[in-house]
């Protein structure tokens, strides 16, 4: 369990990072935001939750539904310097 704590800590560090162990060695994942709010809530098997590959691609995962559900409800960072740059030069 030390090895997720650390790979989700380290991979999502604006969030606070809850691991707790189910009665099957499952791992149950939640991510919550600066609102307390529960935003990720997730169950990892136990034997994806020692391994580094399969950490990697909960994380992605996890990025991957994060940025959908910020475009999806309109909370995408505005940056106001983007916004006075030619459009050619935005990235």
């Amino acid at each position: 369990m030390e090895l997720a704590q650390h790979a989700f800590t380290t991979a999502f560090p604006d969030f606070s990072v809850t691991l707790s162990a189910n009665p099957d060695h499952s791992l149950v994942l939640v991510l919550r935001g600066d609102t307390a709010t529960s935003v990720v809530r997730r169950t990892i098997p136990a034997s994806e939750s020692r391994s580094h590959g399969y950490l990697e691609k909960w994380i992605s995962a996890i990025r991957r539904d994060l940025a959908q559900s910020e475009a999806a409800s309109g909370t995408l960072g505005y940056d106001p310097l983007l916004a006075v740059l030619p459009r050619y030069a935005r990235h």
